[in-house]
């Protein structure tokens, strides 16, 4: 039988707590704040389960990752003032993975890496994936799982591999990789026994809004010096939020300079496009300037990666 224990232990509860908070990304911009944590809890599995991955992980070896998972939850477990105890609901998925641990039969084929589990290096990303819903709709709070997950042998993509229903042969799971510093990158296991669901975060209900970007190729090559990582610093966040500024204000200069070309040439004066050419010039310098900052701003997050000498080994298979 699983139940839900409080986290009594001050220094434990401290580093939890800070875990979750050093790993939400905050989109620029957005006006999103860390959520405070109210409640962590230790989800003690049964004998059964737990000796199920600890066989598994002595199986793939390696030592285990602690993530992030978010799903539904109809009920109010983990909330302040109320009991932690799971309820019996048929579609709560928080309390059936928290109870029975995760069942890949319910795992999508058409999901970002195929049909398996799904756990995240940012909190944010999977409190995106925490809902509420029947008796928890009007919860003030969110529940997030931290997960152990024996990954084994990884094999990295930064492409979807929808309908995948196991890791390519010689690996155990696959990570995904894409606009990292802003919560795309996830891990999928393919068996059910990868992923032990450890602890309870039950934190404020705040929407999650991702950032509006699509990975470039810089964000790629970011990406791929800070694979293999679990925590980011902050000079990461700092680094790519100052780099994507930067980029926004080229883009608005540029903007700028063509609506107002665009005006002028709607006048009909002869010679009146003449007028924008200095703001085409100013535009153009002010760009250039922009994009040296962007790449300033992203090189400052990759040395982040390479002094925390964390890169993955060279000879990792990536899709």
């Amino acid at each position: 039988m699983t139940i839900l224990s409080p986290v009594v232990d001050a220094q434990r509860y401290d580093a939890l707590e800070a875990f979750f908070k050093s790993n939400y990304a905050i989109s620029i911009g957005t006006g999103d704040s860390v959520p405070n944590v109210h409640r962590i809890y230790d989800i003690v599995m049964d004998s059964e389960r737990a000796s199920k991955y600890e066989r598994y992980k002595s199986f793939v070896g390696g030592e285990p990752c602690s993530l992030f998972h978010g799903a539904t939850r109809m009920c109010t477990v983990g909330d302040p003032r109320t009991e932690g105890n799971m309820c019996n609901l048929q579609n709560c998925a928080l309390c059936s993975i928290m109870r029975k641990g995760f069942d890949l039969r319910f795992a999508k084929p058409s999901g970002f890496l195929g049909a398996g589990t799904y756990s995240s290096m940012f909190s944010s990303k999977s409190t995106s994936y925490s809902t509420n819903a029947a008796y928890a709709q009007n919860s003030l709070y969110k529940a997030v799982i931290i997960n152990s997950v024996s990954a084994g042998n990884v094999c990295y993509t930064n492409r979807t591999l929808q309908g995948l229903m196991r890791a390519p042969d010689g690996y155990h799971s696959v990570r995904g990789i894409g606009d990292i510093l802003f919560g795309t990158d996830e891990v999928a296991v393919y068996d059910n026994d990868a992923t032990r669901p450890c602890n309870l975060i039950i934190c404020d209900n705040v929407e999650v809004r991702s950032f509006p970007l699509e990975p470039s190729e810089v964000d790629l090559k970011l990406s791929r010096s800070l694979m293999g990582r679990t925590m980011l610093t902050p000079v990461d966040h700092l680094a790519r939020g100052f780099g994507v500024v930067s980029g926004q204000a080229r883009d608005i200069a540029q903007g700028s300079a063509n609506v107002t070309n665009a005006m002028l040439r709607s006048t009909g004066i002869p010679g009146a496009e003449l007028l924008g050419l200095p703001l085409n010039f100013a535009a153009a310098l002010f760009g250039g300037g922009a994009d040296m900052a962007a790449q300033v701003g992203y090189s400052g997050a990759g040395i982040g990666g390479i002094f925390a000498g964390l890169a993955p080994p060279s000879n990792q298979r990536r899709y």
